[in-house]
Parts: C-alpha cells; structure tokens; sequence
C-alpha cells in the first residue's frame, strides 16, 4: 500500500495497530538513541555520573533488543502448529521459521531487517537447546515429518551459534561464535536427568550438526578452525 512504511507493513501483518511487535520496536528504538546519547557523552565529558548513565542505558538496550525477540516470538509460536515431537511443549520448528521469515520480508529498511533478525538469532539459540535433546532422544526411525522438523531443527541451532548478534563488531564475530558454540555442545552433551546420570546425546546428530555449523561459518584461520575442531572434538559423544 502506497505510503506505508515497512515498520507499518510489518505492524499490521503480525502484530496489529497496537500490538507487542509494534511496542517492542518502538521501545527499541528508544533505548536505542538513549544509549547513543548516553554513550557519546560519556566519551566527551567522562565522568562517574556519565559512566553510570551510559551504562545503565547500555542495559536498557540489550533489555529492549531481548523484548523484541520475546515479542516476535509469542507471535510466532502462537500462529505455528504443534511439534511432530509430541509431548514435550514444543512449537513445530519449520512453522516458527517460517512465520519469523514472514516477519522479516515485510521489512524493506536494512536496519530494521537487520534489528529483527539478531532478534531472531537470538531465538534461535535459546529454543535450539531443548528441540536438539528432544530429536536426540526421540526414539528412531523418525517418522516424515519428524525428518522434516529435525533438519530445521539443526538449522535452528546453526543460526543460533553463527548469528551476528546486536553490538558485535566485525573483528568480535567469529570468537563470539565460537564461544556460542562451546556453551551449546556443552549444555546437550553433558545434561543430566532426574537421578543425576548423563544424558548420553546421539553421536550421529552431533556430527551433522556440527559440520552444519562447520559449513555455515565458512573460511576459519588456523587459529579459529583448531580451536573448532577442538571444542567438536572435546563434547562429542562416546
């Protein structure tokens, strides 16, 4: 519609006139010129007041980014099927990923496309955990949709390790990266149940996954491709 802004477009497709996609960008952008204000003066009339302002403004930006990833996340999984992998509270994966892509292609603006999907890497992440536990201890074989849902699982988790984040400079990305990856491995590798046994996590998923992840990151240096073979190495499953 002619006049309309991709901000509007994006309102009114998933969030409604008032909605809390609408809040949560409009809150961001706030904190977002309150941090920029907060930042700059702090830098040109250092003192401890400004340090404390700029800092508590620097919060308040990380908070409003997380609310925004909150945000198109109820919206997401309130319009997403149930998962194949039933019985644990999960969303369908692939209906998620859709809805959150749908998100994305109303936004003609780079800066707010780019706003919304570290919004969306950061869900990624936090979902990619739970649904990676659940496909490894799914009994096998997986049934069709669960084959469907399990490759976007992993597409889920690549995302949630390589996704460049808000406030990431170029030269922080791939050590970032590589820190998100090792709390990932980590925390499904080594999850313990009820009694306080292990929970062993499938040799072959973790394998396809991080080759996945190896792919996705593309070119490493030395340094950066040894320490990934390393962490790859150090959690895989017996």
């Amino acid at each position: 519609m002619a006049g309309e802004t991709a901000l509007q477009i994006t309102i009114k497709a998933f969030a409604g006139e008032s909605g809390p996609i609408k809040n949560a960008l409009e809150n961001l952008e706030i904190a977002e010129l309150r941090f920029v204000a907060a930042y700059n003066k702090n830098i040109t009339n250092h003192d401890d007041n400004t340090e404390a302002v700029s800092a508590d403004a620097t919060k308040k930006y990380k908070d409003a980014q997380i609310d925004l990833g909150l945000a198109i996340k109820n919206q997401a999984e309130r319009l997403a099927r149930d998962s194949s992998f039933r019985g644990h509270g999960l969303k369908n994966c692939a209906d998620v990923r859709q809805w959150e892509k749908k998100i994305l292609d109303q936004v003609a603006t780079p800066d707010l496309k780019s706003r919304l999907a570290r919004a969306v890497h950061e869900n990624e992440g936090l979902r990619a955990t739970h649904e990676l536990i659940v496909l490894s201890q799914t009994t096998k074989p997986l049934n069709a949709d669960q084959i469907k849902e399990g490759r976007h699982i992993i597409a889920d988790a690549t995302g949630g390790v390589i996704g460049r984040r808000e406030g990431e400079e170029d030269q922080e990305v791939t050590r970032n990266q590589l820190n998100r990856l090792e709390t990932l491995l980590k925390t499904i590798t080594t999850r313990e149940d009820s009694a306080g046994q292990v929970q062993k996590f499938d040799r072959g998923l973790y394998n396809e996954l991080t080759e996945n992840i190896k792919a996705q990151m593309g070119h490493l240096d030395p340094n950066d491709n040894r320490r990934f073979e390393e962490l790859v190495t150090e959690y895989r499953p017996a």
